[in-house]
């Protein structure tokens, strides 16, 4: 039964590493969307005539 144990430890930590979680920080993008809407909208020229 230990072996077996032992076999799906060993595939875990080869896909999920070894080690504490990283808390993904560096991949925090959320500013990006928090961004005010006169920066995100489009020039209307951008918008090939969508607006008329």
């Amino acid at each position: 039964m230990l072996d077996g144990f032992d076999v799906i430890w060993s595939k875990a930590r080869s896909t999920f590493g070894d080690g504490p979680p990283v808390d993904g920080t560096g991949f925090d993008k959320s500013g990006q969307l928090r961004r005010p809407e006169s920066e995100r909208r489009p020039e209307s020229c951008a918008l090939g005539g969508a607006e008329r």
